[in-house]
């Protein structure tokens, strides 16, 4: 048997992972498809589109934030990267091994 080095999901790690699948298709379809800062259509259907959907939440999980429907928002890709998680640097550009 090979060993990996990922760990097996606990159940409330995989109900977790369900229900933000449901929040993001949910909150997707109330925006209309549209990324909720840019207005840019989102493709949903294929992972490999550079343009796929993200469940951001408004107050990072960090700094207490849940995963609510209030807390969350649908975003681009573009949007959700460009300095919602620190990924620019010191002259407010995107780093080239980001794009």
């Amino acid at each position: 048997m090979k060993k990996t080095i990922l760990k097996n999901l606990s159940d409330k790690q995989s109900i977790e992972i369900a229900l933000r699948r449901v929040l993001k298709w949910e909150l997707y379809n109330e925006q209309e498809g549209k990324c909720n800062k840019c207005g840019v259509y989102i493709t949903y259907y294929s992972e490999t589109a550079s343009n796929f959907p993200h469940l951001s939440h408004k107050k990072r999980l960090s700094d207490g934030g849940k995963t609510t429907r209030e807390n969350c928002e649908v975003l681009c890709a573009s949007c959700h990267t460009n300095g919602e998680h620190g990924r620019n640097n010191i002259y407010n550009e995107q780093p080239q091994w980001s794009k």
